[in-house]
């Protein structure tokens, strides 16, 4: 059997590290305007501008040409009258919390351009941003939400739920060229309407690492008639992990119901799945496709590209292929002039394995592993993980629990040794790590009592935090004496 693969970002994280705020200017909102006025308030727009000038704009003080911090000092929902400024230096923008302050494009304005040609950092934290439209044409018309252009910007976002947004173009929610880390974030009901291009969530293209942590996609759309990765369109060269997260719900109309990925020109991406739960995911919505089309993952290269999966501890199912005939509802690997490695890190539940019968052969009989340690389903019997609906079961993004029953399909029946913690950050109050024995369930002999995907039944003690600032995540923009 197979021991899972832990998976080092360190390069992600040293472009994170590379800009200490030093001299770092504070700059607090205090109003819900977006107004350039001397009213005695600073708006966000004026805060932009007095980072990025370096120079005080309304009653907002001066930026200081290093890593500032605009920190917003009210609650509510702050509603653009136009697009706000790009914004080209380092900045971290501090909400008060996700559920308490808005920032609303009105569907019509995109809500932050991060550009520059120079290595820049960019953190957003504890807000939601809502109904930004990117249509534009051009650059302006990725990223319904937040766009990332360029080689220089390193993005980060802690804590921040993106919804309801659109782009004409790819990365309905996000889009990124570079460095890019996600961790309890929501993406929920965003739209990429490109016909060739997708990423209904968030669409990461160019070179950089992507980190996608305790974090859901859901109801997210590629509506574009070759639209393809319904919650996440990586297309890219480095690294990308996705971990203790959720894709629910998400679909395409091409490729790929929740993922597309795929190695971009002579590059390589190298991609880790683990302790993750993919359910109800959809591709070719619009049902035109002769050919299959991967109802939860696809995955294909560009030209001479190497693009290698591994899965590990992960569900995969309730997937829909809706090309005719149904050939692929879970997991397809396209041809190409190189073909996509995917390999098991063992201990998933892939429902059907149909299309990767080689790196997911079937289960020997119901409710046994084959030798890698996964259970896999066929078209005929594909197998039901027994999960309840997404809903807010703990933690700051919603998850689908394992349901209570005995026997079952995931509870006690994975192996997670690489992580600590579930996507609620629970783990098991007997345990130095995520896993909790349910005493009425038996466990898979080879496992370590840890359930699969996401989600642990019955954890309740919360992982130890040695920073509640961030620190833990290597974003130096954290890294401050004065943080509440």
């Amino acid at each position: 059997m197979r021991i899972q693969t832990v998976v080092g970002f360190s390069l992600l994280h040293l472009l994170f590290a590379a800009l200490a705020p030093a001299k770092a200017a504070v700059i607090v909102v205090d109003t819900l305007s977006d107004a350039i006025a001397e009213d005695g308030f600073c708006s966000v727009r004026e805060a932009i501008l007095a980072s990025n000038e370096n120079s005080a704009a309304g009653e907002c003080p001066s930026g200081s040409g290093e890593s500032d911090r605009i920190r917003f000092a009210v609650t509510g929902t702050i509603l653009l009258s136009s697009a706000l400024p790009a914004i080209d230096e380092s900045v971290a923008f501090e909400g008060p919390g996700r559920d308490l302050l808005t920032i609303d494009g009105g569907d019509q304005f995109q809500l932050l351009w991060f550009g520059a040609s120079s290595p820049t950092q960019y953190v957003v934290r504890d807000l939601s941003l809502v109904h930004g439209y990117a249509s534009v044409p051009g650059i302006l018309s990725f990223g319904g939400c937040v766009l990332a252009w360029g080689p220089g910007p390193a993005l980060a976002l802690f804590d921040v739920t993106i919804r309801n947004c659109r782009a004409v173009a790819n990365g309905g929610g996000i889009y990124s060229q570079g460095p890019l880390r996600l961790e309890r974030v929501w993406v929920d009901g965003n739209e990429a309407q490109s016909i060739a291009g997708g990423g209904g969530g968030v669409a990461a293209t160019g070179v950089g690492d992507v980190e996608i942590i305790d974090s859901t996609f859901s109801g997210n759309f590629a509506s574009g008639t070759s639209g393809s990765g319904g919650g996440l369109y990586a297309s890219a060269v480095g690294q990308t992990l996705v971990a203790n997260s959720t894709f629910s719900s998400n679909r395409a109309n091409w490729r790929g119901g929740a993922n597309l990925l795929s190695g971009v020109g002579t590059g390589t991406l190298s991609v880790t799945i683990r302790d993750s739960t993919y359910l109800g995911n959809e591709s070719d919505d619009d049902e035109t496709s002769s050919d299959p089309t991967g109802g939860t993952i696809a995955l294909a290269n560009q030209v001479t590209s190497m693009l290698e999966v591994e899965l590990a501890n992960t569900v995969i199912a309730g997937g829909k292929d809706n090309a005719s005939p149904t050939r692929c509802p879970e997991i397809l690997i396209a041809e190409g002039d190189v073909r996509a490695v995917l390999t098991s890190g063992g201990f998933n539940l892939v429902a059907d394995g149909a299309c990767v019968e080689t790196a997911f052969p079937a289960s020997p009989g119901a409710g046994l592993p084959n030798l890698q340690g996964d259970f896999v389903g066929t078209l005929a019997s594909p197998i039901d993980p027994r999960l309840d609906i997404l809903a807010e079961n703990g933690g700051s993004t919603p998850t689908h629990l394992p349901l209570q029953e005995t026997p079952h399909p995931v509870i006690d029946q994975g192996s997670c040794p690489a992580s600590g913690q579930d996507q609620r950050g629970l783990r098991g109050a007997a345990s130095s790590h995520r896993a909790h024995d349910v005493a009425a369930v038996p466990d898979n002999p080879e496992g370590d009592g840890c359930d699969i995907g996401a989600v642990e039944r019955g954890a309740s003690s919360p992982a130890r935090t040695l920073f509640v600032d961030g620190f833990e995540s290597a974003t130096t923009l954290f890294w401050s004496a004065d943080l509440p």
